[in-house]
């Protein structure tokens, strides 16, 4: 908004109507203290359809409600009028059913809020916060818009720097369509305005001019990323970033606005009063490049996060001496179960975006706090499972938990799925994210070429420990010879930069090839997983246990295809896979792993994706989701 100090924008719309109301105001009678105007939000409309429909009574901690009661009960004393920021309620159907909501919430009688005017937002207010279901956290809706574009670019651009260079972003279509917002200086003015329709009863909705279209937004932000572009022909075909970023638009898009044809409910005569609003004031080329060029120059100062940095974060100890690391203050608790050998700092992201809602746990056994050092926490010794699950039932009575949610990645799904087993009680569910099985026998699948000669070479470190620092050596130039291999393809559908590690966090990976030690400590820890066998368990035997299982579309380094075929043996799992995503998904993906894992805490085996990059697979299908693998370590 042009008016809009930076120290405004991004305020709700109630917060701009009181700022500009006085200005606005165009008769004195408007302002009258007997007439109210109260704001309403998708969530508040949904708490309110959740009372009811429960059979509970209005919250009382909500204070917007009461308030609201009272103003109902009280019409009588003068006029109340409702702001509702819910497009749905632009249909009468709905409005309709919202009204007989209101009506048995608070006690009145049928018919006697009928004649309320109600303002329906048919479009979202591009500038001001709104319950971001498309994002999480708190953004506006034009804030999600620029991430919708601006998220695919960086993230390929933390794997390969220079891979638009090679690649120039391929821009919507021309008629891809149109984007309408209004903003909240447009509706602010039109209520403001004095206008009998803003008062009139009934259903008033209020749409936006358009604003922009999808390509030359997707042009701005490109340009504010300093990426090079080309327009979309008949002959090349679609590459993945091209249909990551047109995926995102359209479900941002999909939040944002209804279509047109929505002003009218079918099979219903009563006409909407339509009001289209301007949006001239709002320079959405500026606020795009002022929010692209901050991401550009966190992406240029980018170093690996770490565990330690996470907001309330504690090491500490059971009365045994097991140490555990703790992070967020409040919440059910989750308890990160991490691959072998590798630091804790990779669940960083994924634990930061979900700290708002639980307290965060991972059992420590690191000999020290070295970006070199290895993790003995899981397969270092024979008793080192036991040990494990005795560590989380300690940490669990020491915290005041009865349950816990678990989440593992890689081969840390064996232990997840043992702790499931011997402490049936104090698991609430399991989220397995690229789970490894590597030397599982009786499944479909195999191991894929990484874990096959992953395991040669480790065999080989185990029975000649003298080989391991040649070995360790051999592994850091296979790894950065496969990197630059897989970053300098190129083509219309390249998909393999999706293979790749974020750079500012591929030493993680490299870790256990550092030195001979951890080569040595390594190579016993992969044959000790190699040998756990997990196929020993009964059929069905975690059957009423809610699993989820997370594989990556582009995971060269495990098999999904066996992980799948595991689950489905043990239990009734809930299966997504992460469209163009990598083995390294909790790191690369992190954000979005975490609004999943936050919806499955609550929706159980109903939860739904949060966003189309994540696909369900249903359950009835055992379909074959390896990869061809790519990661090929040589000879050894």
């Amino acid at each position: 908004m042009a008016t809009d100090t930076a120290d405004d924008r991004g305020r709700s719309l109630e917060h701009h109507f009181a700022r500009h109301c006085e200005r606005l105001m165009s008769s004195a009678s408007a302002a009258k203290e007997s007439e109210w105007t109260v704001f309403l939000t998708r969530r508040d409309v949904s708490a309110l359809h959740g009372a009811v429909g429960t059979g509970g009574a209005i919250s009382p901690s909500t204070a917007r409600f009461s308030k609201l009661g009272a103003m109902l009960v009280q019409s009588h004393a003068g006029r109340l009028r409702l702001v509702i920021d819910d497009p749905r309620l632009s249909e009468p159907a709905e409005f309709d059913s919202f009204l007989q909501t209101l009506t048995v919430a608070f006690g009145l009688e049928p018919g006697a809020i009928s004649n309320v005017p109600a303002i329906v937002l048919a479009n979202a207010v591009a500038d001001c916060e709104t319950e971001d279901t498309v994002g999480g956290g708190s953004r506006t809706p034009l804030e999600a818009l620029i991430d919708g574009v601006a998220d695919p670019i960086f993230e390929v651009r933390r794997r390969v720097e220079d891979y638009f260079e090679h690649e120039p972003l391929v821009l919507p279509a021309n008629d891809i369509g149109n984007v309408e917002l209004v903003t909240a200086e447009s509706v602010a003015a039109w209520l403001a305005s004095g206008d009998a329709s803003t008062r009139a009863p009934g259903i008033h909705v209020l749409r936006g001019e358009s604003l922009f279209t999808w390509r030359e937004f997707a042009e701005t932000v490109a340009r504010a990323a300093g990426i090079p572009v080309r327009e979309a022909d008949s002959v090349s075909r679609t590459n993945a970033v091209q249909t990551l970023i047109e995926q995102s638009l359209r479900h941002v898009g999909a939040w944002l606005t209804l279509p047109d044809d929505a002003q009218r409910a079918r099979g219903d005569d009563r006409a909407i009063d339509v009001h289209r609003l301007s949006s001239s004031t709002l320079d959405w080329r500026s606020l795009v490049t002022e929010r692209v060029t901050a991401r550009l120059a966190s992406h240029r100062q980018r170093t690996a996060p770490r565990f330690g940095s996470l907001a309330s974060f504690q090491r500490r100890s059971t009365r045994a001496g097991d140490t555990y690391l703790r992070a967020g203050k409040d919440g059910p608790a989750l308890l990160l179960v991490n691959a072998f050998g590798l630091s804790h700092d990779v669940w960083h992201d994924f634990a930061d975006a979900l700290i708002d809602r639980f307290t965060v746990f991972t059992i420590d056994d690191e000999p020290g706090h070295e970006e070199s050092s290895l993790t003995r926490t899981y397969y270092a010794a024979p008793d080192a499972l036991p040990r494990f699950i005795r560590a989380v039932a300690a940490m669990l009575a020491e915290e005041g938990y009865t349950t816990c949610y678990v989440a593992s990645w890689c081969g840390g799904a064996k232990y997840a799925i043992e702790l499931a087993r011997a402490l049936p009680d104090s698991i609430a569910s399991l989220s397995l994210f690229a789970p490894s099985f590597a030397g599982a026998e009786g499944y479909a699948g195999s191991d894929s070429i990484y874990e096959t000669n992953l395991h040669t070479m480790c065999k080989l470190v185990d029975r000649m420990p003298q080989a391991a620092q040649s070995m360790a050596k051999s592994m850091i130039t296979l790894l950065d010879k496969q990197e630059k291999r897989t970053s300098n393809q190129s083509g219309d559908t390249n998909t393999s930069v999706f293979e790749l590690a974020d750079h500012a966090t591929r030493h993680w990976l490299q870790a256990p090839f550092l030195s001979a030690s951890n080569m040595v400590e390594y190579s016993r820890q992969l044959l000790n997983f190699r040998a756990h066998r997990i196929e020993g368990l009964r059929k069905g035997e975690l059957r009423d246990l809610p699993v989820m299982l997370v594989t990556g579309q582009n995971d060269t380094m495990t098999c999904s295809t066996r992980a799948r075929a595991i689950c489905l043996d043990l239990c009734r799992p809930l299966h997504f896979e992460l469209r163009h995503a990598s083995h390294h998904l909790i790191h690369q993906n992190g954000e979005l792993l975490a609004r999943l894992m936050k919806a499955f805490a609550v929706d159980g085996a109903s939860t739904a994706s949060p966003h189309p990059r994540l696909s369900p697979v249903p359950a009835e299908q055992l379909e074959q989701l390896e990869q061809d693998g790519s990661l090929v370590l040589g000879e050894i």
